[in-house]
């Protein structure tokens, strides 16, 4: 004959017991991680294989290079599913306990000393690195005079013919803008020839110009080139606008938060 203890409605006024008394919730939720600090944890650890001295530093350059990827790809999925149900007032707790603002909070923190931390690695060990193997990104400033002239027919042929600010007005709206794409934000001043106004504008950058470009064996072999350094920015403001003035440019990488359905596992 089976007890009365093992009935499952006796189970059942057991865990309801269990779930009543003092300090049982608190302990059920430090059983959980929270999914979004979890997932930055793992990024922590795929960033510090970029400052394994032992590696190749086109290996730890990778490593950099993924890191910037997997964190694009968060914040268009796991962050944009936050801030959504933040908006939408579905703040409830997640099972780790953890309100939505409060993983905000913390992925903020995270997030901005994971990029200070892969500017460093860059800048001050992984580039230097490079140099030593042969391998030069050579800053504006150190710049000779015949690697100026090169740059500055290479904008004129290469660069040039595919920028084209547009305007914002009521007659031209807000252009699409493409995932991951570098643009540049230009308050403006002054008129046109036909005396309009225009506050702001868009200049994208497309996607056919390198980031890199390599020095011609000609100029210096094993030197390269970081496209923003170009000033191509600069001198198609200046000389596109026909009448306007730029004022304020703001560079921006387009990354929006799409919140795509993802499985979960």
């Amino acid at each position: 004959m089976q007890s009365e203890s093992n009935t499952p409605n006796a189970a059942a006024d057991h865990s309801s017991d269990l779930a009543g008394a003092p300090g049982a919730e608190t302990e059920a939720v430090d059983r959980f991680f929270n999914r979004e600090l979890s997932l930055l944890t793992f990024f922590q650890r795929v960033l510090a294989m970029a400052a394994q001295a032992e590696l190749p530093p086109l290996e730890r350059l990778r490593f950099l290079t993924i890191t910037s990827t997997i964190l694009d790809e968060f914040f268009e999925i796991r962050v944009a599913g936050l801030k959504q149900r933040t908006l939408l007032g579905i703040a409830r707790p997640a099972p780790d306990g953890i309100a939505p603002q409060e993983i905000l909070r913390r992925i903020s923190e995270m997030c901005h000393a994971m990029v200070e931390r892969q500017y460093h690695l860059l800048n001050a060990h992984v580039l230097p690195a490079l140099a030593e193997d042969g391998v030069r990104i050579v800053a504006r400033a150190l710049w000779t005079k015949k690697q100026k002239r090169w740059v500055k027919s290479y904008f004129d042929t290469q660069v040039a013919p595919v920028l084209t600010p547009v305007g914002l007005d009521p007659a031209h709206p807000f252009p699409r803008i493409l995932n991951k794409s570098i643009n540049m934000l230009v308050s403006l001043e002054g008129r046109d020839a036909f005396g309009r106004s225009a506050q702001h504008a868009v200049l994208h950058v497309p996607r056919c110009l390198p980031r890199v470009i390599a020095l011609p064996d000609d100029v210096q072999e094993g030197d390269w080139l970081e496209f923003g350094q170009l000033g191509a920015y600069g001198a198609a403001l200046q000389s596109r606008f026909n009448g306007f003035r730029p004022a304020q440019p703001v560079l921006v990488r387009e990354a929006p938060l799409i919140d795509r359905e993802v499985p979960h596992v």
